[in-house]
């Protein structure tokens, strides 16, 4: 199975970090900057697996409620992990609770847990996808 992910944050460092290494885990990596980009690729290309900064966006002050339109149109296809610098318990209701509007995000996660936490949360994700569904006798 091919694995491709789309990476999106408006921190390069962040970026080109996450980038090195989920190529060393064998993930095809897209990569995005702004909210507009992402909903581009997200049209035109199918992922594995997304993860997206909770407060990227296009116009100042309008990051967190298009991020979770955008997380809820997306997690109808392709499990999302949300990372952020500054994780709160709002952020937990929002992104991983029950939503009237399409599955919740798959996790949620602070970029100060580091990158081994990021690392287990998306071999978690896409080995959950990736298992056989059970089909009842």
């Amino acid at each position: 199975m091919h694995r491709r992910m789309l990476i999106a944050d408006s921190d390069g460092r962040f970026l080109t970090k996450a980038k090195g290494v989920f190529e060393e885990e064998g993930f095809e990596v897209c990569t995005a900057r702004d909210l507009t980009a992402v909903c581009l690729l997200l049209e035109r290309e199918d992922f594995s697996v997304v993860i997206v900064e909770l407060r990227l966006q296009d116009i100042p002050g309008e990051g967190g409620a298009s991020v979770l339109l955008l997380v809820t149109a997306a997690a109808q296809r392709t499990p999302v992990i949300i990372i952020t610098d500054y994780p709160s318990v709002q952020d937990v209701r929002d992104y991983l609770g029950p939503n009237p509007h399409g599955p919740p995000a798959a996790d949620l996660i602070s970029k100060n847990e580091g990158m081994e936490v990021l690392r287990a949360s998306v071999r978690h994700v896409v080995d959950k996808r990736s298992s056989p569904v059970a089909v009842p006798a």
